[in-house]
Formats: structure tokens, sequence, C-alpha cells
């Protein structure tokens, strides 16, 4: 490294080994991969699970109960289906 001196001198060269440079660089940058992995990953499983209670569920329910009503028509039995405990738009569809 070559730089301007602070009281005035020509310049300042130190010489420095790179490699524990070299090596603490590469050992941030592992670090900060996997910790963005480690991120990345704790945010998709939050939003599967999200996603998975808010919609699937819901819909799987929705649809055996379709089938079973259906199967039970066919028989000649008289089912409804129970409504969830909810007070939204999927319960009253």
């Amino acid at each position: 490294m070559v730089g301007p001196t602070p009281t005035g001198g020509q310049f300042i060269e130190v010489i420095i080994d790179e490699l524990p440079l070299r090596q603490a660089m590469y050992r941030f940058s592992r670090n900060l991969l996997l910790v963005s992995l480690g991120i990345a990953m704790l945010t998709a499983g939050l939003v599967y699970l999200a996603l998975h209670y808010l919609f699937v569920r819901p819909m799987r329910r929705l649809t055996a109960s379709l089938s079973v009503s259906t199967k039970s028509r066919e028989l000649g039995a008289d089912h409804r289906a129970q409504p969830a405990r909810r007070r939204d738009r999927r319960r009253r569809a």
C-alpha cells in the first residue's frame, strides 16, 4: 500500500502479506452466504406454512365436503356440509 503521510512527508509504503487478508475475506463471504441461505430458508418455510394454513387446508376441506355430499346424493342420503366457524368470504362461499 502506498499513500500520503499525515505529517507532510512524501509517502508511506507498507508491505503486508495478502494471504491472511484473502482468508479473512473468504471466511466473511462464506459466513454471509450461510446467513443469507438461512434467512431465505426460514422465509420460504414461513411463506409455505402461511399459504398452507390460509388456502390449502380450507380448500381441501371444501373439496372433501363436496365429494362427500356428491357421493351421499348419489346414494340418496341428505348430507349438508358443516360451515366453518370463520366469518370471512371463504365461509360464505
